[in-house]
C-alpha cells in the first residue's frame, strides 16, 4: 500500500491533466469533501455530521459516497441529493480545500497534496 502511486507527487502531476480538479464556482466558499468509506455503526451520527456542513453557507460541501451499494448508501444519495458527486477521487481532492474522511488511501493523497484533513472520529467509534 505504501508503495501505491497516489503517495507520491509526481504521480498526480502526471495524473491532473487526466482527472481535473471540478471547476471552482468563484463563490469563495470553503470547498469541503467527504468520502465515506463504510456505512458506520454511528450513522446517524455521521449524518448529523453532514447536516451540520451542509447547512454552512460558507462551505461547498460534496459526498463521494462508497462505490459499492449496501442500502445506506442511498439515505445519503436521498438525505443529500444536491452534494453527491461520482467524480473521481483525484479530482475531488485536488478541487477541495478541506477533506475529511475515514482510513482511506484519499486520506494520504490529501496529505501529499497539502490539503486541510479533518478525520471523521464517529465512523470508527
Amino acid at each position: 500500500m505504501l508503495g501505491a502511486p497516489r503517495f507520491t507527487s509526481a504521480w498526480l502531476a502526471r495524473l491532473a491533466p487526466i482527472d481535473p480538479p471540478r471547476a471552482d464556482d468563484g463563490s469563495g466558499r470553503l470547498k469541503a469533501v467527504f468520502f465515506e468509506q463504510k456505512i458506520p455503526e454511528r450513522f446517524d451520527a455521521m449524518v448529523a455530521t453532514l447536516d451540520r456542513l451542509a447547512a454552512m453557507e460558507c462551505v461547498d460541501l460534496v459526498i463521494q459516497p462508497k462505490p459499492i451499494r449496501h442500502g445506506r448508501e442511498d439515505d445519503l444519495r436521498r438525505r443529500f441529493p444536491d452534494h453527491i458527486s461520482t467524480d473521481h477521487a483525484s479530482g475531488l481532492c485536488a478541487w477541495a480545500d478541506v477533506v475529511v474522511g475515514t482510513a482511506s488511501t484519499v486520506m494520504f493523497e490529501a496529505l501529499v497534496r497539502k490539503k486541510h484533513l479533518g478525520w471523521s472520529r464517529h465512523p470508527d467509534t
